[in-house]
């Protein structure tokens, strides 16, 4: 006779036992009554899932943990088989126990605790004491394939969220630092420790500190100094390096010709950072710096390297002329070391030509 009053719409439904849209459009909705129908034959498949696995590892696990204990009067064997029985229950009932969009995680964090559980279930069943290597090592390849993805998945506060990248390296650093602190303790000991430490920590800080820059909050008197800052920490971290590896090897050579040769060679960053980031210069002209300072080390570098290596009574056959650099010989190009020097010779030409060349450019673009 009329519609209905609105309030009354949902008791009416209820009672009717359908939804509104069929109360108001006065039609069955097939596609509603069909997607509920697959809904519950979904739950009730997925019940029966979870139920049927709960069944095999629960009896399964039982089984074994019954013989095993009724022959040998103790836990042994049975142990690795529920391990065994975890680790794969990671992958087929983890997935349909995780709360939804964290699946992922829960089988990550499953998976790797089930292979730590076996893992340490091998090593006690057979006595042996590779267990902290072993986890350490399985901590570190998977936290390498692995932590991406959890960490895209998981819940961080804002702070983090923003710097995934650096809480991923910190991880890998501290799983690597961890897994030589557990090889120096159990398998070998030695003073090797501080030189692998200072060693990675060298080789981060040089691919990978820019990154590490870029997302941490720097103050303000070294956001516009970054370069500055890297080759600072890879400098020191060279130098650390170079220092304790002379104090455990006995030579006492760190200060008489580690330490100059090292400096030697940072000069050359050095002296291209200042030229390229400092100079208050045109852009021409910096780089016509650059490419004078470099030809200068080319130049002087084997020259001083040379007198370091007298100096600490290293004998050497044949003594750097910078008047003769590389003992340079044009007509000679079958001979290895001569024909090395040539290609110094020309790559000092080419530099020093390049910087005649730019430093012209920047002076005629200064005049117009």
């Amino acid at each position: 006779m009329s519609y209905p009053d609105i309030t009354l719409i949902h008791d009416i439904c209820e009672i009717l036992q359908i939804s509104e849209h069929e109360l108001l459009t006065a039609s069955e909705d097939v596609e509603a009554r069909s997607a509920e129908r697959l809904a519950k034959k979904y739950l009730r498949l997925a019940r029966t899932y979870r139920l049927v696995q709960y069944v095999l590892y629960g009896g399964a696990a039982s089984v074994c943990l019954a013989v095993d204990l009724f022959n040998g009067g103790r836990f042994g064997w049975s142990l690795i088989v529920l391990a065994s029985l975890l680790l794969a229950a990671s992958f087929t009932l983890v997935p349909a126990l995780a709360p939804e969009r964290m699946g992922g995680v829960w089988v990550c964090g499953s998976f790797t605790l089930s292979l730590l559980l076996l893992l340490g279930a091998c090593a006690a069943y057979t006595g042996g004491s590779w267990f902290p290597t072993a986890a350490c090592a399985v901590l570190l390849g998977l936290g390498a394939l692995l932590l991406p993805f959890v960490l895209r998945r998981i819940p961080l506060p804002a702070a983090l969220s923003r710097r995934k990248a650096l809480l991923y390296i910190a991880a890998e650093t501290a799983l690597l630092f961890l897994l030589l602190a557990v090889i120096r303790l159990t398998t070998s000991p030695g003073a090797w420790l501080i030189s692998s430490i200072l060693g990675i920590l060298l080789a981060e800080a040089v691919l990978l500190l820019p990154l590490v820059m870029h997302q941490l909050p720097l103050p303000e008197e070294l956001r516009n100094h970054k370069a500055a800052v890297w080759l600072a920490a890879v400098s020191v971290l060279l130098l650390a390096l170079l220092g304790w590896s002379s104090y455990i090897s006995g030579a006492g050579s760190f200060f008489s010709n580690d330490l100059p040769i090292a400096l030697i060679c940072l000069a050359l960053p050095l002296a291209l950072l200042v030229c390229l980031r400092y100079l208050p210069l045109r852009r021409s002209l910096r780089a016509s710096a650059a490419c004078a300072a470099s030809a200068l080390w080319v130049w002087l570098a084997p020259w001083g390297v040379d007198r370091v290596l007298l100096a600490g009574d290293w004998l050497t056959n044949n003594h750097y002329d910078p008047l003769h650099p590389y003992n340079v010989d044009f007509s000679d190009w079958v001979s290895a070391p001569t024909a090395g020097g040539n290609v110094m010779v020309l790559i000092l030409a080419a530099l020093s030509a390049a910087a005649v060349v730019l430093a012209v450019i920047g002076l005629a673009s200064r005049r117009k």
